[in-house]
């Protein structure tokens, strides 16, 4: 199947049919809560677009188109809906550059139409076979997997629940009180996947905060928790800041079925779990 292109949305042109979408990369155990996910935020996105061709609240709704774009396109990457990263990644850029309220809106509506019968039109198997468990009675180490989207979250886990034991924690300011907490009880994360964009406390401060809670403790250098941030910040502002501030690797969403595993080996914490988990 060809890929599709969306570059027509920044000129207001046509999309391609929405039941050209691939289907192939979609991760079917996530489907069903990612359509109910994203038609909850169709809804209200219609709503803020209908709001800026009225002018009413305009920068706020068009913020909040922006949230939502991010949120569906963050979503679509983990389990492998590229035609609909792709649409709402060139969408955010478009809006970066329309200024008319009608074309904002415009644009926005055809978004939100497209994704809504691309949804309807996939049909996914979901009785497909199940990967074979590793044995449940297995010592693992631990990660704690953090991230305000549960689909993210959960997509993550379905990568490592083989090999880690799996925590989750829904924003930053959670999961340093639970890094803190497993310090306490001389339980340590051996490794944490950490989101960017969250509320409570973002990637960055909850990183700096793990970091200086290690320093106060006398963990220093390669003995403190190993930290992957799983973001759809791809900018060179945020790797450089992220890697700054003590992280050992950088892997975008839309990649992460390709480098988690492949970030999470360099580290050596595959082959150390394969000695932890013989004991």
């Amino acid at each position: 199947m060809d890929e599709n292109r969306f570059d027509a949305i920044m000129t207001n042109g046509s999309l391609p049919d929405p039941k050209s979408i691939d289907v192939n990369g979609i991760i079917e155990d996530l489907w069903k809560e990612y359509v109910d996910s994203t038609d909850s935020l169709l809804s209200e996105i219609e709503a803020s677009a209908l709001a800026i061709d009225t002018g009413k609240n305009v920068n706020d709704n068009i913020a909040n188109v922006k949230r939502i774009l991010h949120s569906i396109k963050g979503e679509a990457g983990m389990i492998g809906a590229n035609d609909i990263h792709e649409l709402c990644h060139t969408a955010e850029s478009a809006l970066e550059d329309v200024t008319d309220y009608s074309t904002i809106t415009d644009m926005v509506l055809k978004v939100k139409d497209w994704i809504h019968e691309a949804m309807k039109y996939v049909n996914l198997n979901e009785n497909k076979n199940k990967q074979n468990k590793n044995d449940k009675n297995a010592k693992k180490l631990r990660v704690l997997i953090v991230d305000d989207m549960n689909i993210c979250r959960k997509r993550v886990k379905m990568l490592l629940k083989d090999l880690f034991d799996c925590t989750f924690a829904a924003n930053g300011r959670e999961a340093l009180e639970m890094y803190q907490q497993s310090m306490g009880q001389n339980s340590p994360y051996n490794l944490i996947t950490l989101d960017i964009n969250m509320p409570e406390m973002n990637g960055h401060e909850t990183l700096i905060a793990i970091r200086k809670t290690e320093e106060e403790h006398g963990i220093t250098g390669l003995d403190g928790v190993k930290v992957i941030m799983t973001t759809t910040e791809d900018n060179s502002k945020h790797i450089f800041n992220a890697f700054r501030e003590g992280c050992e690797a950088y892997v975008v969403k839309e990649q992460v079925d390709k480098k988690l595993l492949e970030e999470i080996t360099k580290l050596g914490l595959l082959q150390e779990q394969k000695q932890y988990s013989v004991k």
